[in-house]
């Protein structure tokens, strides 16, 4: 019975090598694939100039930008437009407003809810403190 647990394991290391080293070596040549390609062209080179021809020959009978006279032209002038008088800008008076923004019923509201929540939180905390210690 041990005899047949190791001849099976052997078999199956030899599988688990073989499959290792194929799998690896597709790695490295799939990751070396891009060194195969040969730039087009070659770095170094600029690429190679081509004369197409005699430049004598292509040029014809008349030369541009010769001795000619550039012909006037004539320039037309645009209207003006007539100015706009200008708008005098007075700056703003600041208004004073006697009036408050909240009202007295208001403010005596907002300050017992104050005096209220402060009673709550003096009531939360009295006694024992964080570290076991009483007030």
């Amino acid at each position: 019975m041990q005899a047949l647990h190791v001849e099976k394991e052997k078999k199956e290391r030899r599988k688990a090598m073989l499959l290792s080293f194929l799998f690896h070596v597709a790695t490295i040549i799939l990751l070396m694939l891009p060194l195969l390609k040969y730039p087009d062209p070659p770095p170094g080179q600029d690429g190679i100039l081509i004369a197409l021809g005699n430049p004598d020959e292509g040029t014809g009978p008349i030369e541009p930008g010769g001795p000619e006279e550039p012909t006037p032209v004539e320039q037309k002038e645009e209207p003006k437009p007539e100015p706009k008088p200008k708008e005098e800008v007075k700056p703003k008076e600041k208004v004073k407003s006697t009036e408050p923004l909240v009202s007295d019923q208001e403010l005596e509201i907002n300050r017992k809810k104050a005096i209220e929540k402060k009673r709550k939180r003096g009531k939360r905390f009295k006694g024992k403190t964080g570290d076991g210690r009483k007030n």
